[in-house]
């Protein structure tokens, strides 16, 4: 059964194993991989499209050196490509200081509870005048429509400005010279693509605390928009092999899971906090309600900034946790039941198209139960923060964790197509 509560004493652990790996071992050079067998896949000209998994986002944020180290890239690695300049086989659109999105930082700790500093940054990438399309055209927070359809933030659904930057299509020139990311990768003419994990299309809802107009995105639409990504893709590269991955429960992971429903208050035991539903009716939290991270700072506050001044947010009806940060036992049931229409969508298709798929929500499960053992009897977990797999978001993945799952990728692509791509050492990672 997976932990709600925060241990710091497993984090000190985990980074005392961390660091007495790396301090046991002397600094050597990274040996060269073998050449790669591609069997009956060509990894000359790699391309990815997908979301912030694919991108690279850690703690919240773009900036370069974390999407060097995006699960794409690690594959791209151990494809023998090279990453790390602007004449590089795999290009990345690499986000100099201070980044871009949401910067989770850990500033301290409370007891055992994190402190953390949240601060939205805007930046664009480094390297914004290379020439040809990046190889990885993952756009943090793109729904599987618009990786089919939009060109700019302007015909964003969500106006997300993470298009402009990473397809770097001008808002000011002819709307016909504007290209997507499908297009923008078949311009690339790549002989092996990833197409990742897209699920925005439900988190979008989850993260809201409810569902909301458009989210998450009916199963058909998700369909649609999905096959059409595949066929565009194979319609104009007939050679191109291609990889994919599913969705995972998206209430499994930290971002729901670490906030307990009950809190012990002295002298008078376990309390279930009180929140207020989507329809305004206020009740204390159901057996099967989740409570998003967002909700750890306001918890307990007198100030009079969230409900009324002197009584505790959550101990009170007359001073509920906001809807918007609590997903009832009915919501969670609309989440996973999304999520389940979409994965039977993608393997479906992958059926059809003859390409494998990473079962990334199996992998949730399975960090959320017993965790993945990635190196000399280390285990990493969804715990929060102590897990290791997840980074301060709670939402995106540590470099450890996007080993576990680039090996998963590297795995189903040799057993499918009969290649023998070396798995990525997690080593350099602690």
């Amino acid at each position: 059964m997976k932990k709600n509560k925060i241990s710091l004493i497993s984090l000190v652990l985990f980074l005392s194993f961390a660091l007495f790996y790396v301090g046991c071992s002397p600094d050597q050079p990274t040996e060269a991989l073998p050449i790669v067998n591609s069997g009956n896949a060509d990894f000359s000209r790699f391309a990815v499209i997908g979301a912030s998994y694919e991108a690279g986002v850690i703690d919240g944020y773009l900036i370069g050196e974390n999407e060097l180290h995006s699960y794409p890239t690690m594959i791209a690695r151990q494809m023998n490509l090279t990453v790390d300049s602007e004449d590089a086989d795999f290009v990345t659109p690499y986000f100099g200081d201070p980044g871009a999105g949401t910067k989770f930082e850990l500033t301290g700790f409370d007891g055992a509870s994190p402190i953390l500093e949240i601060t939205p940054v805007s930046g664009i990438p480094v390297n914004i005048d290379y020439p040809l399309p990046y190889n990885n055209l993952a756009v943090p927070g793109a729904l599987a429509g618009e990786v089919l359809f939009t060109t700019t933030s302007e015909n964003s659904l969500t106006g997300n400005p993470l298009f402009d930057a990473i397809l770097r299509n001008d808002p000011t020139s002819d709307p016909e010279t504007h290209r997507t990311a499908v297009e923008q990768a078949i311009a690339l003419d790549p002989t092996f693509m990833i197409v990742g994990l897209l699920g925005n299309d439900v988190l979008g809802a989850a993260l809201s605390g409810h569902t909301i107009p458009g989210m998450p995105v009916p199963p058909d639409q998700f369909e649609q928009a999905y096959a059409g990504i595949i066929q565009s893709l194979t319609t104009a590269l007939p050679d191109l092999k291609l990889a994919g991955v599913n969705i995972p429960d998206v209430t499994v992971i930290p971002h729901f899971t670490t906030v307990p429903k009950s809190v012990d208050v002295p002298s008078v035991g376990p309390v279930d906090l009180f929140v207020q539903m989507h329809d305004g009716s206020v009740q204390q939290a159901d057996d099967n309600a989740l409570i998003l991270l967002a909700a750890s700072s306001i918890i307990g506050d007198v100030s009079g900034t969230y409900g009324p001044e002197g009584v505790p947010i959550g101990f009170d009806p007359t001073a509920p946790l906001p809807s918007s940060l609590v997903l009832d036992g009915g919501e969670v049931l609309e989440m996973q039941a999304a999520v389940q229409a979409y994965n039977e969508s993608i393997e479906a298709i992958a059926n059809q198209y003859g390409f494998p798929v990473v079962d990334s929500n199996a992998l949730a499960d399975q960090l959320g139960d017993d965790g993945v053992e990635i190196w000399n009897d280390i285990v990493l977990t969804s715990d929060y923060i102590s897990g290791g797999a997840f980074s301060l978001d709670g939402i995106h993945l540590t470099k450890l964790g996007s080993v576990i799952l680039a090996n998963q990728f590297i795995e189903e692509i040799n057993t499918f197509y009969g290649s023998d791509i070396q798995p990525v050492s997690p080593y350099q990672y602690f």
